[in-house]
């Protein structure tokens, strides 16, 4: 079996526009990110679709790819 999935909590984000396999997102007041939707943990993200404002939870090695 392989290592379980790790997951990070990023602050203050705003999801502004989705497709069926990612959501864009604001990280910080300037930058715009898309995430996998794969990649999202649905069970602990407050933000999932557009208009969600909260903590974003994703898989921990594309956070700290992305930044």
């Amino acid at each position: 079996m392989g290592r379980p999935i790790e997951y990070e909590s990023i602050e203050d984000v705003e999801c502004l526009h989705e497709t069926a396999q990612a959501i864009l997102v604001r990280v910080e007041a300037d930058r715009e990110v898309w995430v996998p939707k794969s990649l999202v943990s649905k069970e602990d993200s407050e933000v999932n679709a557009p208009e969600d404002l909260g903590i974003l939870v994703v898989q921990k090695w594309f956070a700290e790819k992305e930044g």
